[in-house]
């Protein structure tokens, strides 16, 4: 399978758990308010390709913080973590460079709604993605290191997002739909397959990055 060659250096977070429904509202009782307004993350903003470990320190303060994170196949990443106390707003920045002065990628944390990349939050539908493309896309078989990834958007919107970086989806069962032969392990799907869209895929993973400076 195809897998963008700064992925391999994100966190490659564990499937999230089957999301909870949502309890009904009784008739005598106004509707929920919605969902806040996710902010969205950028090529630029909150993190840009010219910064470094340092100057996210300088930037951010205390809310900065340099450690190490798991990364894929049981290894560890050192990475800057915004808003590490905050789930919501947790972002992980990794870099190509030991000295930590070249950007690989942003990854949300576990959680964290607060943003949307291209229009999408952690949680969104398989359905919903493939409308903010625009088009049906290209995505790896679930459940394995590198399972779900949106791979190819097939000259959809989330190919490259404005400012040049690239968008990585990643989606995991959400434990509410058919779970057919031939979606799981290291194959290749296309998000308009029946058996694709009956599994209700939901996003587990979302993350920016940029290619290699070398």
């Amino acid at each position: 399978m195809a897998v963008p060659k700064w992925l391999p250096t994100l966190t490659l977070a564990l499937l999230a758990a089957p999301l909870a429904a949502a309890p009904k509202a009784a008739a005598a009782k106004p509707a929920a308010a919605s969902a806040p307004v996710a902010q969205p993350l950028t090529c630029s903003l909150p993190v840009n390709q010219r910064d470094s470990a340092a100057s996210l320190k300088r930037r951010f303060g205390r809310a900065a913080v340099v450690t190490s994170i798991a990364g894929p196949e049981g290894t560890s990443v050192k990475a800057v973590v915004l808003w590490a106390r905050d789930p919501r707003r947790r972002l992980e920045v990794t870099f190509w460079d030991e000295r930590m002065t070249k950007p690989a990628g942003v990854l949300l944390g576990d959680g964290a709604r607060h943003w949307s990349v291209g229009g999408i939050r952690l949680g969104d539908s398989l359905a919903r993605v493939e409308t903010i493309n625009g088009k049906p896309f290209q995505l790896g078989g679930f459940e394995w290191d590198y399972g779900g990834y949106l791979q190819d958007a097939r000259g959809g919107k989330l190919g490259v997002l404005p400012g040049g970086c690239r968008v990585s989806v990643r989606f995991g069962l959400s434990g509410k739909g058919a779970v057919e032969n031939g979606i799981l392990g290291d194959v290749t799907l296309q998000s308009s397959e029946a058996k694709v869209r009956a599994a209700l895929p939901v996003v587990t993973d979302l993350a920016i990055g940029w290619s290699s400076p070398e």
